[in-house]
């Protein structure tokens, strides 16, 4: 399989494991918002622009904004953009999941929808 989902006691290994907790909801960020995330819960989407064939990649997140991504153990990356699900650590995303997307994505569109998300109009339709 591409990208099978792991629990966490999977992911013990993990240089983050102890700060992971995904169990809870995530909130759809682009870079610029990461620190507003620190510690929680995120879903990001982005282009693959450097992946080590490893434990990370670096993607270009919706709004254009480098993200480093750190991987499970045993996970990897085959696809040209992704969704990442984990936990923000600094200017990073320890992954719980990467899910690859087929096709083309539209980031800009995406970002519209991100930020749209993340406003004092609309987030509680969102929360």
């Amino acid at each position: 399989s591409l990208l099978a989902p792991r629990s966490l006691a999977a992911t013990a290994g993990h240089p983050f494991a102890r700060a992971m907790d995904a169990s809870g909801p995530q909130a759809r960020v682009n870079a610029a918002m990461l620190p507003r995330f620190s510690g929680g819960n995120v879903l990001i989407v982005g282009r693959v622009a450097n992946y080590d064939g490893a434990s990370s990649a670096t993607i270009n997140a919706s709004d254009g904004g480098a993200v480093e991504v750190v991987l499970p153990p045993g996970e990897s990356i085959q696809s040209e953009f992704v969704q990442v699900t984990g936990v923000v650590q600094g200017n990073r995303v320890a992954a719980t999941r990467v899910t690859p997307l087929e096709g083309t994505v539209d980031l800009n569109v995406y970002n519209n929808a991100v930020e749209l998300a993340n406003s004092d109009r609309f987030r509680a339709l969102f929360a």
